[in-house]
């Protein structure tokens, strides 16, 4: 790894053995490999699809922010994995176990590009301070290893243990928000510690196999007719599923306790309003106030709603329009640490 900090090595534990693959039953392990080396050009191509490596960002200097001391982490996960990460401390207090946010990166980002900046500058000037921490998925920016489905799991839960067992946070002070692709691994990682805390989901999908199927859609419907169009981006999802890519963000959803948000906009290209977890809280007839608490339907000044624009730019449509960062902001300062 090309970058130096504190060094922390995560174990494998009771929240987390599953994804272990020394504890995968001979059952699995024979799905696995007939999967990946039987279907292993539509799991590439999935792969490609969650997350290209991002190395071109490689020579970006260092996110820092006025309002925080940055302090630069090498987390080791427990399959042995170097994982790039930054601890972000409020100047407000030197109090490590106040409310720390996981901040789960969109596809094709990392954490120096400083997609997450509108966060740190609302929560500095929040009631109640707190601190975050950034990384980069394994693959991606200066971290090591090649991107896997559970790979990004570990990633998340490695810096989860690492919030909660090196800086004392304790669990209802932990948040979790994630933009797009990090929207369905932070909610993978939050369904592992279900109690307490607070999750945001931004713009994320429902399953990866209802995002594959639009997404093949969109694109075949560029040059084919509708009937040829949707058959074919239905197998398409299918491949991918059984080639070992699924993000289930319904059932993880399902399973946490803490306080959930969900934000979705209506026009987004990428993550279409019939795939965005937002939309799928009413197709599996959840009761929308108890299980979301809040949700945001946002309406966007100018262009892509889902790529170009951060969360700071968007206005609640409903409620009187207003801005959805101050609504984020107030969602963390209410439910962290209570």
């Amino acid at each position: 790894m090309s970058v130096s900090g504190v060094s922390y090595h995560a174990e494998w534990n009771a929240s987390n053995q599953h994804l272990n693959p020394e504890n995968h039953s001979v059952t699995k392990r024979v799905y696995e490999f007939v999967s990946y080396y039987g279907l292993w050009i539509p799991h590439q191509i999935a792969k490609i699809g969650i997350l290209p490596a991002s190395r071109m960002y490689l020579e970006m200097d260092d996110f820092t922010h006025e309002s925080y001391q940055n302090q630069r982490l090498i987390l080791e996960t427990p399959d042995g994995v170097q994982i790039d990460a930054t601890h972000f401390q409020t100047n407000r207090t030197q109090d490590r176990t106040i409310p720390t946010i996981i901040l789960f990166n969109p596809n094709c980002c990392i954490y120096n590009q400083g997609v997450f900046s509108w966060l740190l500058d609302e929560m500095a000037n929040s009631e109640r301070p707190c601190n975050f921490v950034m990384f980069d998925y394994r693959g991606t920016g200066d971290s090591r290893g090649d991107v896997t489905h559970d790979g990004l799991i570990i990633d998340g839960e490695t810096v989860y243990n690492y919030v909660q067992d090196q800086l004392g946070v304790p669990e209802n002070n932990i948040g979790f928000y994630g933009w797009s692709l990090g929207g369905a691994i932070s909610a993978q990682v939050k369904a592992l510690h279900p109690e307490g805390g607070a999750i945001v989901s931004d713009r994320s999908f429902s399953t990866f196999f209802d995002i594959a199927y639009e997404m093949s859609q969109s694109i075949l419907s560029n040059f084919l007719p509708s009937f040829i169009a949707k058959p074919i981006a239905y197998i398409a999802a299918w491949l991918g599923y059984l080639s070992g890519w699924e993000y289930d963000s319904i059932a993880a959803w399902a399973k946490i306790n803490g306080e959930k948000l969900a934000i979705c906009h209506l026009d987004d290209p990428v993550i279409k309003f019939r795939a965005s977890l937002y939309q799928s809280q009413f197709r599996e007839n959840y009761d929308i106030n108890a299980e979301l608490g809040d949700s945001i339907v946002t309406e966007t000044p100018i262009g892509n709603p889902h790529c170009e624009l951060p969360t700071n730019l968007y206005t609640q449509e409903w409620l009187g329009g207003e801005r959805v960062s101050h609504i984020v902001q107030r969602f963390f300062a209410r439910h962290l640490g209570n």
